[in-house]
C-alpha cells in the first residue's frame, strides 16, 4: 500500500470565519458535516439497532449531554431553563448523507432535578429509521441557544439484513445496580428494574463501578431453531485479554408468549478486582 498526503491542509482561516457571522442554521450543520469534531459541550452518543415488525429497522440514539456546558436561566417559578437545537444524520458508506432530524428542545426542572442532572448530565432518545441494511456513519450535532456552543460527534453503526433470515442480534442495552438492588430482584422482592430514564443513562455513559452488577437486555431476530435449544455465552474483554467468561447456558425465554424476535438478558458482577479502564462485552 502507499499513502499519499499533502503538506498542510485547505481551509478558511480563523480570523475569516471570525468576521463571517454565521446563522444558527449554519453554525450547527458545519458542526454536524465537519470532518474535525468541535467540543464545546460533552457529549456522548451510543446508536443501536434494533428491527420492529410495523416499521421496520431502525437505529435509536441515546445521547447523554453535560448539562455543566449548558446555560441555564433561572425562571421567576423558580425553575431551570435551557434550550438547544439538535440534528442527526446517516451517511452511507459512500459518504452521502440519507436521512436527517432536526430538533428544538426546551428543558425545564426544578432545583432538585437541575442538581441531579449538573451531576450525570441527561439523555435523550433519537430514533432514525433505516430502508437498507449495510454500514453507517451516524453524526450528531447540538448547539446551546444561550451561548452558542455547538458540539458534535460520529458513531458507526452495522444494521443487519433480516429478510436474509440469518440469526442476528440487536445491539446492547445496559443496566447497572448495586449488588443489594440486583438480590432483591433475583428474590423477586423488586420486580422493577431501573427505570427508562437510568437504563438509557446507563447505556449511553458505559460508565460503570467496580462491585456492581452489569445487566444486558438484547433481542434475538431469525431464530429458526426451538428457543430452549439456542445457547448463550456472555465474555468481557480489556485491552483484547478476556477477565470474565461465562458458562455457555441456554437461553431463558420463561414468560415470553411473543418469541418473534427473542428477548435475552445476562447479568454478571464487575469484581472489585477489575481495573479501570476500557473493555468490550
Amino acid at each position: 500500500m502507499k499513502a499519499r498526503y499533502r503538506s498542510g491542509f485547505f481551509g478558511v482561516s480563523d480570523k475569516l470565519l471570525a468576521e463571517k457571522k454565521q446563522t444558527p442554521q449554519q453554525q450547527i450543520y458545519n458542526a454536524l458535516t465537519s470532518p474535525f469534531g468541535a467540543n464545546d459541550i460533552s457529549l456522548n452518543p451510543n446508536t443501536l439497532f434494533a428491527d420492529d415488525a410495523q416499521t421496520g429497522s431502525f437505529i435509536r440514539s441515546l445521547v447523554n449531554t453535560d448539562a455543566k456546558n449548558l446555560k441555564f436561566t433561572e425562571e421567576a417559578d423558580g425553575t431551570r431553563k435551557a434550550n438547544f437545537d439538535i440534528i442527526a444524520m446517516t451517511l452511507g458508506d459512500n459518504g452521502a448523507a440519507i436521512d436527517q432530524i432536526t430538533k428544538n428542545y426546551t428543558i425545564r426542572v426544578g432545583e432538585k432535578s437541575y442538581q441531579k442532572i449538573l451531576e450525570k448530565g441527561f439523555t435523550y432518545n433519537l430514533l432514525v429509521p433505516i430502508k437498507k441494511p449495510g454500514a453507517y456513519q451516524f453524526r450528531v450535532a447540538l448547539r446551546d441557544s444561550a451561548t452558542e456552543k455547538v458540539v458534535s460527534a460520529s458513531q458507526f453503526i452495522e444494521v443487519s439484513n433480516l429478510k436474509k433470515g440469518n440469526l442476528a442480534l440487536s445491539d446492547i442495552v445496559l443496566g447497572n445496580y448495586t449488588t443489594e438492588e440486583w438480590r432483591k430482584i433475583s428474590l423477586g422482592q423488586n420486580q422493577t428494574s431501573n427505570n427508562e430514564g437510568e437504563v438509557s443513562m446507563d447505556t449511553s455513559l458505559r460508565r460503570f463501578k467496580r462491585g456492581t452488577v452489569l445487566r444486558y437486555d438484547y433481542l434475538v431476530y431469525n431464530a429458526k431453531t426451538n428457543p430452549t435449544q439456542l445457547q448463550v455465552q456472555d465474555k468481557l474483554y480489556r485491552d483484547d485479554q478476556l477477565v470474565v467468561e461465562g458458562k455457555p447456558s441456554p437461553l431463558d425465554t420463561n414468560g415470553q408468549t411473543d418469541v418473534k424476535p427473542i428477548q435475552g438478558v445476562g447479568a454478571f458482577t464487575l469484581e472489585t478486582g477489575l481495573k479501570p479502564g476500557n473493555y468490550v462485552l
